[in-house]
């Protein structure tokens, strides 16, 4: 593994940090006395290499870190914090024991070494750990009359939750927003309107730069794509629904591209869109 962790300014005071193992994108605001960092990467490889590309570039500790949802790209890297505060939204401590239970048992973990999707012993370091501070709707945190905002809003996930720091009007998505890619929201728990809600608050907000759970840093133009793709796909599905029709009958907007890579993205979404509203049919016109 390549051990150039690569950090990218976001603005005087944000980074985003991206290694090709680490599977989605980390970030963090860097403070007067110290550095907040936004999620770890999937790997403790990585995350731990993140840590130390953070530490040594600003000569300052890394206190808190952020972890925005429980999906696995997000939180198997977390031992490499396991020494600081880490926090999330209150949601996050209910959905990741469920997956400890569900998707990620020890037999589970054992089967992912033959998969291909990262060296056995990369495997052997992942720790869950659930984060020791959690929120209900917001929370700040405040260094030298400079604050960092955090808000819980479900959508991608129903722990998603999302970073804004005003003083440079920088906004951490998470995986509420994906960057020039098809979005993944194929979760059990994605709620689709609860996503489009915060995509419209968003809007209203004074953003420059948005640092995106996957993809590269954009600004607004990016949610409004985003907003724009969801409204379309979602008329898509209630007019396959109208017709008793499946999921393969909805056509996705041609707004987005489709990778190979993303192919069974777009099959968990569909699937799961086509389900979300049959059920809520009449409450989401």
């Amino acid at each position: 593994m390549e051990n150039n962790f690569e950090l990218t300014q976001v603005s005087n005071n944000t980074v985003i940090g991206s290694h090709e193992a680490g599977r989605s994108n980390a970030g963090a605001v860097i403070l007067k006395d110290f550095i907040v960092a936004m999620d770890c990467t999937m790997w403790p490889r990585t995350a731990r290499l993140f840590r130390e590309k953070l530490e040594d570039q600003f000569q300052l500790p890394v206190k808190y870190l952020f972890v925005t949802h429980s999906h696995g790209d997000h939180v198997m890297g977390l031992t490499a914090f396991k020494d600081i505060t880490m926090f999330s939204s209150a949601q996050l401590q209910e959905s990741l024991s469920r997956r400890m239970q569900n998707q990620w048992t020890p037999e589970q973990m054992e089967e992912m070494k033959g998969s291909g999707l990262a060296p056995a012993d990369w495997i052997d370091e992942v720790e869950f750990i659930i984060p020791p501070i959690l929120f209900h709707q917001h929370m700040e945190i405040l260094n030298a009359q400079q604050n960092i905002e955090f808000h819980h809003s479900a959508g991608h996930a129903d722990d998603s939750a999302w970073a804004y720091f005003p003083d440079e009007k920088v906004l951490f998505s998470g995986d509420l927003i994906f960057a020039n890619m098809f979005p993944y929201a194929g979760d059990d728990t994605c709620d689709p309107e609860k996503w489009m809600a915060v995509l419209r608050t968003w809007l209203d907000m004074p953003i420059d730069k948005l640092v995106p759970g996957h993809g590269p840093v954009m600004g607004l133009e990016v949610v409004e794509q985003t907003l724009k793709l969801f409204e379309q796909l979602k008329k898509n599905t209630k007019d396959v629904i109208a017709k008793n029709g499946s999921s393969e009958d909805i056509k996705i907007p041609d707004t987005v591209e489709i990778s190979d890579e993303s192919q069974w993205m777009v099959k968990k979404t569909l699937d799961h869109w086509i389900q979300f509203y049959a059920k809520n049919n009449k409450q989401h016109v």
